[in-house]
């Protein structure tokens, strides 16, 4: 909420959408299982049907379920878990046809058993899960403001609050797991500049939706803000790196030719790119059909970029400081002219 505002220096956490929206979610589940479970106890079911269908998934235990008197427990979550494997991992993955037939065999099973009623999603079961994913959430979300906090402390002069915002669960949410990605604020949450924040499988952390447009940039409230913002997201893709200079290309305007020149600073906020085609083909594009971009090759300490992209083969940057920032050389290897 734009209301939501720190005065001083702080790290906190606000989980109050993402809770909103668990707890939206769980209740549209238990309202969908009982909706389900009605359905399947009113269910007029075809033997011939069934038989046909669940022939045609080509179930390797197809005999189990027409030859058994009662269709226990055991069966069901066999064939059920055959099922969903086939249909999320296997040969027939995202098959919509067999998905359907599938699904139409597991409702009529439960159907035959009579046991529908015990597979329905209560409102107590989801209260109890709510609860765990909350405190699952907050634990990785601890996490996220521990590393935020030993970041700031790297930056001299940083006095810009940070609200940690946990994003709202989408539809394709894992109830197994708390959420670990975070919108980090500064200053006001979904007002003040923000980047997402992913932790990756090795506990590393990956960087999102960096400001680093015109437009972006309209967010900044001061210098300050902004100068912080830059920082934190540098200390933070830095983490455990060495720190040795790297060297990038950038494509800059003819006219400001003389400014690079001999010089041993480039403005802040410039784009840099690792890979020189990509750099060659944005100079063709910023300057239409004629070239009036130069490529300059730049030597430069990581701590004044952060990775706007990471392509894999490529990254992006954009260098951060005031004005200038510091390079340990800069060479024209392409003139637009």
């Amino acid at each position: 909420m734009s209301w939501y505002k720190r005065s001083q220096q702080s790290v906190e956490i606000y989980m109050e959408e993402y809770k909103n929206s668990l707890w939206r979610s769980l209740i549209d589940t238990v309202e969908s299982s009982q909706r389900r479970i009605e359905e399947i106890s009113t269910m007029n079911v075809n033997k011939t049907e069934f038989i046909n269908s669940l022939n045609s998934l080509s179930y390797p235990n197809y005999q189990e379920i027409i030859n058994c008197d009662s269709l226990s427990e055991d069966i069901y979550d066999r064939f059920e878990k055959w099922f969903w494997n086939s249909y999320l991992y296997g040969e027939n993955k995202y098959d919509i046809e067999f998905r359907n037939r599938g699904k139409y065999v597991l409702d009529t099973m439960e159907s035959l058993s009579g046991n529908s009623s015990s597979s329905a999603f209560t409102q107590e079961q989801a209260l109890e899960l709510f609860n765990e994913l909350v405190n699952k959430t907050q634990v990785e979300q601890i996490k996220n403001k521990n590393l935020i906090e030993s970041s700031i402390r790297g930056i001299p002069g940083f006095s810009s609050s940070v609200i940690i915002g946990v994003p709202s669960i989408d539809r394709d949410y894992n109830y197994e797991y708390g959420e670990d990605a975070a919108q980090v604020y500064l200053d006001s949450f979904s007002d003040g500049p923000m980047f997402s924040l992913f932790k990756r499988e090795n506990d590393t952390f990956i960087i999102d939706d960096i400001a680093d447009s015109a437009e972006d940039i309209e967010f900044f409230i001061d210098e300050k803000t902004k100068k912080d913002y830059y920082q934190l997201v540098n200390k933070i893709q830095n983490i455990g790196k060495n720190q040795k200079p790297i060297t990038l290309y950038t494509a800059r305007p003819v006219k400001d030719r003389k400014t690079y020149e001999g010089s041993d600073f480039v403005p802040s906020n410039i784009f840099l790119t690792s890979n020189y085609g990509r750099v060659e083909g944005i100079a063709l594009e910023l300057s239409g059909s004629e070239k009036y971009r130069d490529i300059w090759r730049v030597k430069i300490d990581p701590q004044y970029l952060i990775v706007t992209y990471d392509g894999g083969s490529f990254k992006d940057y954009q260098t951060i400081g005031d004005k200038f920032v510091p390079v340990e050389k800069l060479t024209l290897i392409s003139t637009g002219e």
